[in-house]
C-alpha cells in the first residue's frame, strides 16, 4: 500500500458514514404554528434544529436535553423547548434570557413523546468546530507534537510577560482609558441581589429578563486601558468597508451578550463583552499574526449570588485563552497530554469591576485591575447586545462563521491542528480555543475545572 493511503482511505470513510447517518436519521414531524418568518439560518451559537423550523440548538443547550424519556412527566422537556425557541428568536439581544412559550412551541409539547424526545436529542447535538479531515491529512498524532511544543512556548511567555508587566499609572501619557457610562456603587450589588433573587426553570437555567440582563451589561462592564501606537488601537464600531471589515472609531462600543455555563451540576448565567479594533498591524515585512479586525472579549461568570465567580478572555479569533478566578485560588486542572490548559496568570481578580490594560498592537491583556474607582477622563464606549453587531458583519460571516477579510498567515502552518482559518475572527459559537486537544469557548463545562465547587451552592441538575 502506498504512503498516503491509509489517511485517503481513512478520510473517505469518514465521509461515506456522516454522509450515512444523516440519510438515516427519521425525519421529524412539520411544525405548522412556526410561520415561514420564524425559520432560523445558521448565525453563531444559535444553530437551527433540523426538520424543527423556528427552533435553535447550542453547546449548552445541547447538553440540558432532559436526559430520559422519563422527564416527559414533567415540564423538563416543555422548558426546553421554550429555551430553544427564544434561542432561535432572540440569540445575542437583551430578550435572550426569558424563554418563548407561543404556539409553535404548544404545538410540539403537545406532540410530545419518547420517539420524538429520541429524534429532538440526536438533532440537538452540535458537532466540533475542527476540521478531522485537517487532523488526518496533517498526520495530528505527530504534528501535535510540535504544535504542543509551540503551545508550551507561548505558555511560558506569556506568564513571563505577566510577571514583567508594570501596570501604567491612571493618566500615563502612553494609554487611553475607555469606560461605558459611570456605575453608581450601590448599583453592582444591587443587580447582584436581582440575580440572586432570579427564579430558574425547569432545567435549573436563570430566568432573567430584558432589564436584568441589560443591567448585568452596564453595571459590570470592564474598562480599559489601551496602548495608544496608532489608529489601530481606537475602539469601534464592527462595519464593512467595500465588503471588507473593519471599524468606525467615531463610534467606540462594547458588544455583550448573555450565555450560560454549567459548573458542579449548576447553570450560570454569563455576560460577554467584546472591544473591537480595527486590525492588528504587522510588525514587521511578514508577520503571521496580523490582519484586519481584531478584538478582546472578557466573560464574567456569575454564581448563585449573584457575583461574578470567573472571568475568562480570548480574542474573537479563539485564541489567548485566560482564566481568572475571583473567590478562590487558582485551580489545577489536571490537563493531560493530550489536552491544552488554560492559562491562569493571576492568582485571583477583583469579583466586580474591573479595568483592563491592552497592549498597543497586538492588544494582549497584560494587567487585570479594580476598576471601582471613577473614570471621569475616560472616553465613552457604547453598549450593544451582540445581535445587532453581527447583523453588521453578517455579509462577510462564511459558513464556518469565519470573517471573510480577517484571515492571518498563520492558517498556512496552523492547518494540522484542525482549527479552520486560525486567527481569523469568527461568529460566536465558532471558537474553537485549542490547538492541542479539543476545546471551544461555549463549550458547556469549559470552566468547570477552573470553578471551585464551595463558590456553587444550589442542588445538581440531575
Amino acid at each position: 500500500m502506498r504512503p498516503g493511503r491509509p489517511l485517503r482511505c481513512l478520510a473517505l470513510f469518514t465521509a461515506i458514514t456522516v454522509v450515512a447517518g444523516c440519510a438515516t436519521m427519521k425525519p421529524l414531524p412539520e411544525v405548522q404554528a412556526c410561520t415561514q418568518a420564524d425559520l432560523l439560518t445558521a448565525r453563531g451559537s444559535a444553530r437551527p434544529v433540523p426538520g424543527l423550523p423556528g427552533y435553535a440548538t447550542q453547546r449548552v443547550l445541547a447538553e440540558l436535553l432532559p436526559g430520559s424519556t422519563e422527564d416527559a412527566r414533567d415540564d423538563s422537556w416543555a422548558a426546553w423547548l421554550a429555551r430553544s425557541r427564544a434561542l432561535a428568536l432572540h440569540d445575542g439581544s437583551s430578550q435572550a434570557g426569558r424563554p418563548v412559550v407561543d404556539a409553535c412551541v404548544a404545538e410540539v409539547v403537545a406532540g410530545l413523546g419518547p420517539a420524538r424526545q429520541q429524534q429532538l436529542a440526536e438533532r440537538a447535538a452540535v458537532g466540533s468546530d475542527y476540521s478531522l479531515l485537517q487532523r488526518t491529512f496533517g498526520v495530528y498524532p505527530l504534528s501535535g507534537l510540535g504544535l504542543r511544543l509551540g503551545v508550551s512556548g507561548y505558555q511560558r511567555e506569556t506568564l513571563q510577560a505577566w510577571g514583567a508587566f508594570a501596570p501604567p499609572a491612571e493618566h500615563a501619557s502612553a494609554y487611553r482609558s475607555y469606560a461605558t457610562a459611570e456605575v453608581a456603587p450601590e448599583q453592582p450589588a444591587a443587580t447582584a441581589a436581582d440575580l440572586r433573587a432570579a427564579p430558574r426553570d425547569a432545567l435549573g437555567v436563570p430566568v432573567l429578563s430584558a432589564e436584568l440582563t441589560t443591567a448585568l451589561a452596564h453595571n459590570f462592564a470592564p474598562r480599559f486601558r489601551v496602548g495608544t501606537g496608532g489608529d489601530f488601537d481606537l475602539p469601534g464600531r464592527p462595519v464593512l468597508v467595500a465588503g471588507e471589515p473593519t471599524v468606525d472609531s467615531t463610534q467606540p462600543q462594547l458588544s455583550w451578550r448573555l450565555d450560560y455555563t454549567v459548573a458542579h451540576g449548576v447553570v450560570l448565567p454569563q455576560i460577554s463583552w467584546v472591544i473591537w479594533f480595527s486590525e492588528r498591524p504587522a510588525e514587521g515585512r511578514l508577520d503571521f499574526y496580523s490582519g484586519a479586525l481584531d478584538g478582546v472579549i472578557w466573560r464574567a461568570t456569575f454564581g448563585p449570588d449573584g457575583w461574578p465567580v470567573a472571568y475568562d478572555s480570548i480574542h474573537p479569533c479563539g485564541c489567548y485563552h485566560l482564566v481568572f478566578p475571583t473567590r478562590h485560588a487558582a485551580l489545577d486542572p489536571g490537563a493531560g497530554f493530550w489536552e491544552e490548559e488554560r492559562l491562569q496568570p493571576l492568582a485571583r481578580v477583583p469579583w466586580s469591576q474591573v479595568t483592563l490594560v491592552l497592549e498597543t498592537g497586538t492588544h494582549y491583556l497584560r494587567a487585570v485591575l479594580p476598576g471601582d474607582a471613577p473614570a471621569p477622563s475616560a472616553a465613552r464606549l457604547a453598549l450593544e447586545p451582540w445581535a445587532e453587531t453581527r447583523a453588521a458583519l453578517a455579509p462577510a460571516i462564511g459558513p464556518q462563521g469565519i470573517i471573510d477579510g480577517s484571515e492571518r498567515l498563520e492558517r498556512y502552518w496552523l492547518w494540522p491542528s484542525g482549527v479552520r482559518s486560525p486567527g481569523a475572527m469568527r461568529d460566536w459559537g465558532r471558537q474553537a480555543t485549542a490547538f492541542i486537544g479539543q476545546q471551544h469557548f461555549d463549550d458547556p463545562r469549559v470552566l468547570e475545572p477552573y470553578i471551585s465547587a464551595g463558590v456553587v451552592r444550589l442542588p445538581t441538575l440531575r
